[in-house]
């Protein structure tokens, strides 16, 4: 995404089921997940729609761990850090951190 002047622009829209994998201990529940699906770029000189010329380039992965920490009995927060990566060696790759708050059970 970074042109010669060194700024950066785009899009990145991912799209992937994952599983997710907890070990609950107390009010703490470290946890796992691994997902596959679509990872979609859109840069400034992308055109069509949003899911326009998905190729096997759009083919990636997340794998990720985090925490979740329960301060009452139906509500919480939760963090996360998920690393992405499109199949082919020289495709896109990123991490995200994720914070949420935990409604329900």
């Amino acid at each position: 995404f970074e042109r010669a002047d060194g700024v950066a622009h785009g899009k990145i829209i991912t799209l992937m089921p994952s599983i997710f994998v907890a070990v609950p201990i107390n009010k703490l529940r470290p946890y796992g997940i691994f997902g596959f699906g679509f990872i979609r770029q859109r840069t400034e000189s992308s055109e069509g729609g949003i899911f326009s010329d998905l190729s096997d380039d759009d083919i990636g992965y997340n794998i990720g761990a985090g925490v979740t920490y329960q301060f009452a009995r139906r509500a919480g927060v939760r963090g996360d850090l998920r690393r992405f990566k499109v199949r082919k060696a020289d495709g896109i790759s990123f991490q995200r951190l994720t914070v949420g708050l935990v409604l329900g059970g």
